[in-house]
């Protein structure tokens, strides 16, 4: 009877080592701790996300026409008044006062969004303090700026 011969353990096809195997990581500690990067992600994320319940309650005024008309709308875009004065109501020039509300609508709207630019950006400026977030970009990793209007 023949014996076996040993058989060795194969060589693991994963190296470690202490520096990053990614070129966009060079440079940065052995110690990068992604854990604790997506729990910061996730601390920003909850911050944005009562940023948004708190712009939902805000209210901006859009207005037309030297304030004849003027459109009440809340961060979420939803219109909660309207108001205009009975001057610019002209029952021969209909089309006057369809532009002076699409105009107060379209003022407002405009508003809310430069509102949701600033939390938006406040919120993901925090984000540039995150060690090793240009890793991330580096690595073809983006973190998306939520659409302004969609609800979470």
């Amino acid at each position: 009877m023949s014996k076996k011969p040993k058989r060795r353990k194969a060589a693991s096809p994963i190296r470690h080592t202490t520096k990053s195997s990614f070129p966009a990581m060079a440079g940065t500690s052995s110690a990068f701790d992604m854990t604790n990067l997506l729990e910061q992600v996730q601390q920003v994320q909850a911050e944005f996300v009562k940023a948004q319940e708190a712009l939902r309650e805000q209210v901006v005024e859009g207005s037309a026409g030297g304030g004849m008309v003027r459109v009440s709308m809340r961060g979420d875009h939803r219109v909660t008044a309207v108001a205009i004065a009975e001057e610019c109501v002209d029952p021969d020039d209909l089309e006057m006062l369809q532009d002076l509300i699409a105009a107060a609508v379209n003022d407002a709207t405009a508003k809310v969004e430069e509102l949701t630019a600033g939390i938006a950006g406040g919120s993901l400026a925090s984000l540039g303090s995150f060690p090793g977030l240009e890793a991330l970009d580096q690595l073809g990793i983006q973190i998306p700026a939520p659409e302004p209007g969609v609800e979470g």
